[in-house]
């Protein structure tokens, strides 16, 4: 019976004594919860928006007051200082631009952070902002085109635009672009905007006046805003060699017809 009381006893010593042995646990009390980080992805030269929430503890006995400082000025809040209530909750724009005045950030990821201040524990907070900004796309087809015409004609041929992961407006030019009188030339829409992914035909119509020698190389150039973003950017272009009817293309190599074989 002596030996269960002695038991008994030490292990009511080690329960007692256990915290001090670094064995317990304190859990942290929070004042105030920040509900999200902040993760955007977005085109170059555009914006977006994003939402910050912060709870004060219903259980807080004073007021919670919280100042907001990002590090980068690719970051902006739609406020930087309030106060919160115990249990009462805020939720705050932000604004992520990868443009900012004269400054356009490339494609890439950008790391930043909001820092969150206050006489509420946690007093102080770095909540990270990532910016992921696309790299914009489109392609072309067919880079190479044929034709052979008479000296007075036309004809339609169509050019498949596919877009990438951004909006974006394209500007369409020739050197060669039709003009009344012109022997040979293209008659085309000057400008077309693209949705993201979108795919289109875009018409090109060529236009012949007394045309009887060539060939021609008429190139359509298509460019965007995002050129000095990406290579498939910079100035893609599609070239069609125009032949006269008079002549064939035999294995790359152009051979008058006699009159006879015409």
């Amino acid at each position: 019976m002596k030996k269960l009381k002695l038991i008994l006893l030490v292990n009511l010593i080690l329960i007692y004594f256990i915290p001090t042995f670094g064995f317990s646990y304190e859990k942290t009390s929070h004042s105030i919860y920040i509900h999200n980080d902040i993760e955007v992805t977005l085109c170059p030269e555009t914006s977006m928006e994003s939402n910050l929430t912060v709870t004060a503890d219903p259980k807080n006995t004073e007021m919670c007051n919280i100042t907001l400082s990002p590090n980068q000025n690719w970051i902006k809040l739609e406020i930087y200082q309030f106060s919160l209530s115990p249990g009462q909750s805020k939720t705050i724009k932000v604004y992520i631009y990868s443009k900012i005045e004269n400054y356009i950030y490339n494609p890439g990821k950008y790391l930043g952070s909001i820092t969150m201040t206050s006489n509420c524990d946690p007093k102080h907070v770095e909540i990270p902002v990532i910016m992921n900004i696309l790299e914009p796309t489109f392609n072309v087809e067919p880079l190479f085109m044929n034709l052979t015409m008479l000296p007075v004609q036309e004809k339609n041929v169509n050019i498949t635009i596919q877009n990438g992961k951004c909006e974006t407006a394209i500007s369409v030019s020739s050197l060669f672009e039709y003009v009344e009188g012109a022997i040979v030339g293209a008659i085309f829409q000057k400008s077309i905007k693209l949705s993201p992914y979108q795919i289109v035909s875009f018409p090109v119509k060529i236009r012949t006046n007394n045309y009887k020698y060539g060939p021609v190389y008429v190139d359509i150039t298509f460019n965007t805003p995002y050129s000095k973003f990406s290579e498939t950017f910079s100035g893609q272009s599609v070239q069609i060699k125009v032949y006269p009817a008079g002549f064939v293309l035999i294995e790359g190599i152009i051979t008058e017809l006699n009159e006879k074989d015409r």
